[in-house]
């Protein structure tokens, strides 16, 4: 059995995606600490002329790094959803799929969270319906494992622990990972093999040449629509 870890991702990019279809379970780490430069709490759009933007989800700064990601509590919910929507409404609201995608991506923005956790895994599992994912999802915090595990070692307990024999493991992880840790766990190491396609990009003026790589899935399935973006994604 075939399985990928990742921290969660606010409506996460192409590349992350890649990888969940390509398991048979999906680990989402949701019991780690919170990276500033990483994607855990933000991610990657288009204004209407072509620039990026990121989209933040507010969070509590005092103590964050002291406690799990699932657990850190939100500034003020309202403030940062009604950004967000009006972000969206303003730069894609012209795309020919805008307000079928949004029907499922609307609930992110009017129901009431505590923590960041809790948007996370409602953002995953909208995901997981909106490219019609059939991968298993497993949460990090509901497995048991030894949690003194660190980097390499805590990827083998987390692949252990839902019995899987393969690891598929993002390129960034050969700078810690050792191949021979996982044989010793009859674990086999598998590396991702990922090229990003590309698709009409209304906000670049559906020009290839000013493509954007690496934003957020909702680009795909605002310019896309369902059937088409999951074609696109399961043919990567």
């Amino acid at each position: 059995m075939t399985v990928s870890i990742h921290q969660p991702s606010y409506f996460p990019w192409l590349g992350w995606l890649h990888k969940v279809i390509h398991s048979d379970t999906f680990i989402l780490m949701n019991d780690v600490q919170l990276t500033d430069s990483s994607y855990q709490h933000r991610n990657i759009f288009l204004t209407r002329d072509g620039q990026e933007k990121y989209l933040n989800i507010g969070i509590k700064k005092k103590g964050y790094k002291d406690i799990s990601l699932k657990d850190i509590e939100l500034l003020p919910v309202v403030k940062w959803q009604n950004e967000h929507r009006k972000f969206l409404q303003a730069n894609y609201a012209k795309h020919p799929y805008y307000n079928e995608v949004m029907g499922y991506v609307e609930p992110i923005f009017t129901n009431e969270y505590n923590t960041l956790g809790e948007v996370l895994k409602d953002v995953t599992e909208i995901v997981w319906r909106l490219f019609d994912i059939k991968t298993a999802l497993v949460y990090q915090h509901e497995l048991e494992y030894d949690k003194a595990a660190r980097k390499g070692d805590l990827v083998i307990e987390l692949v252990k622990a839902v019995k899987g024999n393969i690891y598929l493991s993002g390129q960034g992880a050969k700078a810690y990972q050792d191949e021979a840790d996982f044989e010793r766990n009859n674990i086999r190491l598998v590396y991702q093999q990922f090229k990003h396609p590309e698709y009409t990009q209304l906000n670049t003026g559906g020009n290839p040449g000013n493509f954007k790589a690496g934003i957020s899935c909702l680009d795909l399935l605002f310019n896309e629509g369902f059937d088409v973006s999951r074609k696109i994604l399961n043919g990567i």
